[in-house]
């Protein structure tokens, strides 16, 4: 059973990689398609992030222009708004969703949204994981192969399995934050910042984008599983 399962995740992986690739795409052409849409209002991107911002009792925060394409993001330790090149003095309805959405997130943090602090606790130790996986991986398998199913070797095995798994956990919990902070971005967006029918132009955008973090989550899952369940099969020969 465990190895027909392995059988099927391992090839749900391609379909898994090609929609990751496709999402990418899709975030590039779909930003190409209306970042030429101007908005009604004339206002840049920076300026309707700037208004967002001091509406939401966040004046504090400052905004920077960053080198790149796509590449906004919200420092919470910082507390800056970092908008790309493409984004910043845009007038686009798709700069001033992209932009909108990274406000979203600022306000996440400003409220506490729980999935979003509970992200931010989790990025040092995904990061920290992804140093000790391949070390402890590396051990336990040299371990097992000089001493034979040795004890502390298999610990290691299922430690580096553990930590390999919190990548899949950490994008599962990126998922709902970036929907929130999307969604928050097009409530602000639909009081008079972009006119109603800008509005399905700065969602399609969004959603897009959405489509990325859920294509990381499958194939970071599927993944995941390919690699439980060899473990599972190697150790079951051994058995």
């Amino acid at each position: 059973m465990v190895y027909w399962l392995y059988i099927i995740v391992s090839i749900l992986i391609l379909p898994g990689i090609i929609y990751g690739i496709y999402a990418q795409a899709s975030v590039s052409s779909t930003f190409n398609s209306f970042k030429n849409v101007a908005s009604s209002s004339g206002k840049p991107a920076y300026q309707v992030a700037r208004e967002m911002l001091d509406q939401a009792g966040l004046n504090y925060i400052k905004i920077n222009q960053i080198k790149g394409n796509l590449t906004d993001n919200y420092d919470p330790r910082k507390k800056v708004l970092n908008l790309s090149k493409s984004t910043y003095s845009s007038t686009s309805v798709a700069a001033i969703g992209v932009a909108a959405h990274e406000v979203g997130h600022a306000i996440q943090h400003k409220e506490k949204y729980a999935p979003l602090i509970l992200r931010n606790t989790f990025v040092p130790f995904v990061n920290f994981a992804s140093y000790l996986f391949w070390p402890l991986m590396i051990v336990g398998v040299i371990l097992n192969i000089l001493y034979y199913t040795s004890s502390a070797g298999i610990v290691l095995i299922w430690v580096s399995v553990a930590l390999y798994g919190t990548t899949t956990l950490f994008y599962l919990i990126t998922v709902p934050v970036e929907y929130n902070a999307s969604n928050r971005a097009l409530a602000t967006l639909s009081q008079g910042i972009l006119a109603q029918e800008e509005l399905p132009y700065a969602q399609k955008v969004l959603r897009a984008a959405g489509q990325t973090y859920v294509a990381a989550l499958v194939t970071s899952a599927l993944y995941f599983l390919q690699f439980f369940l060899r473990i599972l099969i190697v150790f079951g020969r051994r058995d």
